[in-house]
């Protein structure tokens, strides 16, 4: 409930400034504005260093053999963008972060932005003199440049990456409160129950991966989910909280992740969160968990614990044929509930024995006393 709560507190953005709003906030006019958000280059001797905030960028790709086209990449939560195929039109957005952001940059480096107001004409695809955009007081240019980009390597639209227009994540703020949330219910909560499952017990489906409707489905922001990956040293079924969505579906989607505690190869994720709790993944590297009926917010009854690719029948034949063997009519026999095996298959990475946890446990069918140990 807590944690469905702060995703959708944070998620509330509702109407972003348009660019002359934003320009007009942070006290800019809207041609300032859309040259410092942009790309521009400084050049000092053979240096050549990128002074724009670069909030977005325009990329060429690949339609078809022999046909290209462009698509726009923009910095989350700071920058929003839509086009219409039809009308050709484009709407632009940016948060507050964008406007904030601005008037730090404005505030640390007042230079830059009175040598753009001095140009009386800009082209981004060619370098403008440092000279022209760093302090007069001095002479050393150098150093000067060399402050400006530090600085601008330090702030969290430059670590942020650049993802394609069709995103929806958290902002920094909303993942730091979600892992406050977290580290509290781990120290509140006792350690859920685990189970040691041996390789014996896996060997059937050895080097599979997990098949279910779950991974079929587009992860959201919110949802809980256990690692399944093969690819990173981070342990399978280690438990986590989707936290951004980049991209449509298909091979440019990227989902982070916001680990429970801290978990063995990962990183910051960009510097939103705490050193190894974070990390951006395919969605094919997660299994989505499903929703209990302890949040409020769940428009329709949960499933059951098991996963089942058809719900369970209960089949009855009208005929009554003779008694068997067994003391029992075929009717009888009928009568009980055919379910089918989970949808869902595990395979081991590692050649010892693997830990489970107890929603993973639960979806597996994997029963306890079927175990010899405990932990």
């Amino acid at each position: 409930m807590g944690v469905l709560w702060l995703i959708r507190n944070n998620l509330l953005d509702g109407v972003l400034p348009s660019p002359e709003v934003a320009a007009s906030r942070a006290g800019l006019t809207v041609d300032l504005w859309w040259m410092i958000v942009g790309s521009i280059t400084a050049k000092l001797g053979r240096e050549r260093v990128q002074v724009g905030m670069e909030l977005f960028h325009s990329t060429r790709f690949e339609v078809s053999p022999g046909k290209s086209s462009w698509r726009m990449l923009v910095i989350p939560n700071y920058t929003r963008y839509s086009h219409n195929p039809v009308t050709r039109q484009e709407r632009w957005s940016f948060s507050n972060y964008a406007v904030q952001a601005v008037e730090d940059y404005m505030e640390a480096f007042p230079s830059v932005f009175d040598g753009l107001c001095d140009l009386d004409h800009f082209d981004p695809k060619l370098a403008l003199s440092a000279k022209r955009l760093l302090d007069t007081d001095t002479d050393d240019y150098e150093y000067e440049l060399a402050k400006l980009k530090k600085w601008l390597s330090e702030q969290e639209f430059r670590r942020l990456p650049l993802v394609s227009s069709a995103y929806t994540a958290l902002p920094r703020t909303g993942v730091r409160s979600l892992e406050v949330y977290l580290n509290r219910g781990v120290e509140e909560n006792p350690t859920p129950p685990r189970i040691t499952v041996t390789p014996e017990q896996l060997a059937p489906v050895e080097n599979a991966k997990f098949v279910s409707k779950a991974c079929q489905e587009r992860p959201r922001v919110g949802n809980r989910a256990v690692y399944v990956g093969s690819d990173k040293p981070v342990p399978v079924g280690a438990r986590c909280v989707v936290t951004s969505v980049y991209g449509r579906p298909g091979q440019d989607m990227k989902v982070e992740l916001l680990f429970d505690r801290c978990t063995f190869g990962c990183d910051t994720a960009f510097g939103r969160c705490s050193p190894m709790r974070g990390l951006v993944v395919s969605p094919s590297d997660i299994l989505v968990l499903p929703v209990y009926p302890t949040s409020p917010l769940i428009p329709h009854p949960p499933p059951s614990g098991n996963t089942y690719s058809s719900p369970p029948k209960e089949v009855t034949l009208d005929e009554s044929p003779p008694m068997n063997g067994t003391g029992m009519s075929r009717k009888e026999r009928s009568k009980r509930k055919v379910r089918k095996a989970p949808t869902v298959t595990y395979a081991s990475r590692h050649p010892d024995t693997t830990i489970l946890s107890h929603e993973l446990r639960h979806m597996l069918g994997i029963s306890p006393n079927n175990n010899k140990q405990q932990s």
